[in-house]
């Protein structure tokens, strides 16, 4: 794979805060027009104009990369595009580290670095993309390209989706702490002796690093619930002020 990892750890990096930053700004224009604040309005979305740009664009340069992953198509969302690139950084990096522990002097002086039921660079990559292939198996189930579970309708099957991808992203930052691979990471990432090793690590180790922003998450999530409240409640205002206003012609003719 040509694309460097280390470049799209960063464009994922930068693709999860501009998705978190989109959903917030979008409802900071609505928030602005129910207020009858239009230049706050217009600014605001001068402002979501230049970050769909700059997330359109990292969406189709990832896009473009990952299409041969041997997951099926590729779907639009957001979670989907970040799991599927880091799982490919992911694989591409054990590949590289199975080429460079075929030396036999390399294994020989790496011994240490391997613990518990991992013995070698190759249980070692057997138990990664294990754990990958289980970490995709959360959320793929309800793409939409599989079979809809039954009882569950199209909106709820892509709220699911959503849902365990976030699941699925919180688990390949653990991937990290399983301590046959946080044992190898540690050594690895210190042998500056054995350069293609360290830097196969060191971008292995960042693709399960990038950033959940749970935080930001659940703060967009609690201002959604109550702009849906307020909606709900200016509906609620409207419906009653036409009940109590004055009888419409249809009303005023007789039955």
């Amino acid at each position: 794979m040509k694309f460097e990892s280390y470049i799209m750890a960063e464009l994922l990096h930068r693709l999860e805060q501009r998705g978190v930053g989109l959903q917030s700004r979008a409802l900071g224009i609505a928030t602005a027009l129910s207020r009858d604040q239009f230049a706050d309005a217009l600014d605001a979305t001068k402002q979501l104009v230049v970050m769909l740009e700059t997330v359109v664009l990292t969406h189709a340069t990832l896009r473009g990369h990952i299409r041969g992953d041997g997951m099926g198509e590729l779907g639009d969302s957001l979670e989907e595009v970040g799991l599927r690139a880091r799982g490919l950084v992911i694989d591409t990096q054990l590949a590289r580290l199975e080429v460079a522990f075929r030396d036999g002097l390399v294994r020989a002086r790496t011994l240490p670095w391997f613990v518990g039921a991992v013995e070698s660079i190759d249980d070692l990559t057997a138990l990664v993309r294990a754990r990958l292939q289980g970490i995709h198996a959360l959320w793929s189930a309800y793409r939409k390209d599989h079979p809809q579970p039954r009882a569950m309708s199209t909106t709820d099957r892509e709220a699911m989706c959503r849902i365990m991808a976030r699941v699925a992203q919180r688990a390949l930052q653990d991937l990290g702490s399983e301590p046959e691979l946080a044992h190898f990471l540690r050594h690895a990432l210190a042998a500056s002796g054995l350069p293609e090793i360290q830097m196969a690590s060191r971008q292995l180790a960042d693709a399960l690093s990038v950033p959940v922003d749970d935080a930001a998450c659940r703060r967009l999530e609690s201002s959604l619930r109550h702009a849906h409240a307020a909606t709900n409640a200016n509906a609620a205002d409207v419906t009653g002020a036409r009940t109590d206003g004055p009888p419409t012609d249809h009303e005023r003719r007789p039955g």
